[in-house]
């Protein structure tokens, strides 16, 4: 019989991943993305554990390292930009510190992947379109996107983000904040012009009222400015559905008292377009599960982490959900759930973290500032960073898929 069709929705990190396997396997892939162009935006992620194994598999290494921030560590720093405790790069075999072996911009990242899945013939990239709706039979899912036309398909994915549309039509949800627990923190991204002192290390800083700025190196004439408050923010959910000048007036105005260098954060960051303000989350379907029929969905869409491993399981989900489906392609629930009977421990072991999340990394009160700057000058100076360094992947055994041995 031909190759399979399948949709997948979303053109980013996930959503490219899986295109390429199932690309490289034979499958017929279309790509819809309700943007009219690979979104680029994003702040400065990492990677590690089994995505590293992932890319080389790709041949995508080289390429990826060559396209990394340079950023050797991170540096925790006062009022006067005195730094009082500095982590560099962990060693790449035990995953310690602050900084992952690889650190690069998430937009350099999606382009990455989306030009070597875009190379497949068989692979399509629709821009400016997204799903309506979707009726499902026993054999096959019927979609209407938002240029009015109607396709049908052998199976679905879902790839567009923790708020996905496409998941709410999956489950028959129409409620856009379903699933989402929401950790009660904010964070704004964008590019500055690059100073001497943004490099090579970042620098973070904590300001009372629940508040942290982060200057991370870029590349040689940016910066990446970040501005994170934690706690649940009435003036910034007010404004998370307008627009960004309305998001950035709200966030100049609680940062202005902060100190250390936020009014020169705050008076690029008004001149910024690539600005991004999310709320931070998880995802846990429970027991509704990743899929529905034939139906499933993969990277934030399934289980968004807020504990930096976000990258990682978008990677790792991609080329698992292809595998599966590899094996398996005309029985997709069997598929489906083999993906996530072999992924789930993992997923919920990443989206761990401490009691409190973020709130305890960045306090509220001046006292609350002073314990956790003296806390992180303690481990500092004691030298046992790898107890409370970056997070840590938790070992996965990576299959080995036959992506080579195409679906004829």
């Amino acid at each position: 019989m031909p190759p399979q069709k399948i949709l997948i929705s979303g053109a980013g990190i996930a959503g490219s991943v899986t295109a390429y396997w199932l690309g490289l396997a034979g499958f017929n892939v279309t790509v819809v993305e309700r943007n009219p162009e690979l979104r680029t935006a994003g702040q400065g992620i990492d990677m590690g554990g089994a995505a590293v194994e992932i890319i080389k598999k790709m041949g995508l290494e080289e390429i990826i390292r060559a396209k990394t921030t340079g950023e050797l560590g991170l540096s925790f720093v006062d009022e006067n930009d005195k730094a009082f405790a500095t982590f560099d790069v962990g060693d790449k075999n035990t995953d310690i510190g602050f900084t992952s072996d690889i650190e690069i911009m998430r937009g350099d990242l999606c382009n990455i992947f989306y030009t070597a899945a875009n190379t497949f013939p068989n692979v399509t990239f629709l821009f400016n379109t997204s799903i309506t709706s979707l009726h499902q039979s026993p054999s096959s899912v019927t979609i209407t996107t938002s240029t009015g036309k109607e396709e049908t398909y052998d199976m679905l994915i879902a790839a567009d983000g923790f708020r996905s549309a496409t998941r709410r039509l999956i489950l028959n949800n129409p409620n856009s904040e379903a699933f989402i627990q929401s950790q009660n923190c904010w964070v704004a991204y964008f590019s500055i012009p690059r100073e001497p002192q943004d490099h090579p290390r970042s620098r973070g800083y904590n300001a009372i009222g629940g508040r942290f700025i982060m200057i991370r190196p870029n590349d040689e004439k940016l910066s990446s400015g970040y501005l994170i408050v934690s706690k649940d923010e009435p003036s910034l959910r007010a404004v998370q559905r307008a627009g960004m000048q309305a998001q950035k007036a709200v966030l100049a105005e609680l940062f202005a008292d902060a100190g250390w260098e936020a009014m020169r954060v705050i008076r690029e960051m008004k001149d910024t377009e690539d600005f991004y303000l999310q709320d931070v989350a998880r995802i846990e379907l429970g027991a509704q599960g990743w899929s529905k029929g034939r139906c499933a969905m993969v990277g934030d869409a399934a289980y968004c982490s807020f504990t930096g491993t976000g990258t990682t399981l978008a990677i790792l989900g991609g080329y698992m959900l292809a595998g599966e489906i590899l094996q398996r392609p005309e029985e997709p629930e069997v598929a489906f759930r083999a993906y996530e009977d072999k992924l789930a421990g993992y997923v919920k072991k990443a989206q761990s973290a401490p009691k409190g999340g973020p709130q305890l990394f960045v306090p509220q009160t001046r006292l609350g500032v002073w314990l956790i700057r003296t806390a992180l000058w303690l481990v500092y100076r004691s030298g046992i960073t790898r107890w409370i360094g970056g997070y840590k992947m938790p070992k996965f055994d990576l299959p080995d898929y036959p992506f080579d041995a195409r679906v004829e």
